[in-house]
């Protein structure tokens, strides 16, 4: 009697561990916090009620969630425009917008506990049939424009005392200029004052 009471209860543990979707599609892994790692969960792992570790995504209606670091949140806004190139498709080029950017700071379990993130969400304005949820992309974020803007790259500009200063050739000597320097990359500075179009530029 005891074997047969302790097999039903087997069963019946058994009958309420079956997970029924809600509807028809892919499931996918959701990464969570086990045992202090952030990963998806394994055999013998225990989750918690209404602790959601596994999901149906609408592939119609993907986004896109970034983690903006806390000295770039100035240059993110809702509305901005944003390209994406998934890296499992390279030469893909999808475009987006900027849709909501959190309000809280927060670690990530992938970098130290002092650099502070804010989670940002894009929405997606391709969907390619190539994507899958749960891939990893490059976002770039278009914070600032200007058509008309004069630019030089960042190895041209040298600092000293804080100022920047670039090295200019005029004929045969190099001339050291002061620059006032708007807004910048990481490749390109957009220059306010100091150089001109044309203007040869001595790059390190």
């Amino acid at each position: 009697a005891s074997t047969e009471q302790e097999y039903k209860l087997t069963r019946d543990q058994l009958d309420e561990s079956v997970i029924r979707a809600p509807m028809d599609g892919v499931t996918s892994y959701r990464p969570i916090n086990v045992g202090g790692e952030f990963r998806v969960v394994r055999i013998g792992d225990t989750v918690f009620p209404n602790q959601p570790f596994m999901v149906i995504p609408n592939i119609d209606d993907l986004v896109i969630h970034i983690e903006v670091p806390e000295n770039e949140l100035s240059r993110v806004r809702e509305g901005n425009k944003v390209v994406i190139y998934p890296v499992a498709f390279p030469r893909l080029k999808l475009n987006g917008v900027v849709r909501s950017v959190g309000a809280i700071a927060q670690s990530s379990p992938l970098h130290p506990a002092w650099q502070k993130y804010f989670r940002a969400t894009i929405d997606l304005e391709d969907i390619a049939p190539q994507l899958r949820p749960g891939m990893s992309v490059t976002a770039n974020i278009f914070s600032y424009s200007n058509q008309n803007a004069t630019v030089i790259p960042r190895t041209s500009v040298s600092w000293e005392n804080g100022q920047p200063f670039a090295q200019v050739i005029t004929g045969s000597k190099v001339e050291k200029r002061l620059l006032v320097l708007g807004m910048s990359n990481n490749e390109l500075f957009e220059v306010v004052t100091g150089v001109s179009p044309g203007d040869r530029l001595v790059v390190k």
